[in-house]
């Protein structure tokens, strides 16, 4: 997507849960002068894929952890 005087950012957080387990969160932030022209289409092409988008990418890093670990 192209935006004029908005920014759109992926900020993704990992905390630890246990010592074997990490909470992974993801918050988009659009921001800018003209960000609120741009929230329609932001909540349309992310809103309805987030949750399974980072279900699958939780899924491949604990995949790839384990594959590392044995």
């Amino acid at each position: 997507m192209q935006f004029d005087r908005a920014t759109l950012s992926f900020e993704w957080r990992f905390d630890a849960v246990s010592e074997r387990h990490t909470r992974l969160s993801q918050r988009i932030v659009l921001a800018g002068d003209n960000a609120a022209a741009y929230a329609p289409q932001v909540r349309a092409a992310f809103g309805s894929n987030l949750p399974d988008g980072m279900s699958r990418i939780a899924a491949a890093m604990a995949s790839a952890s384990t594959l590392s670990a044995g």
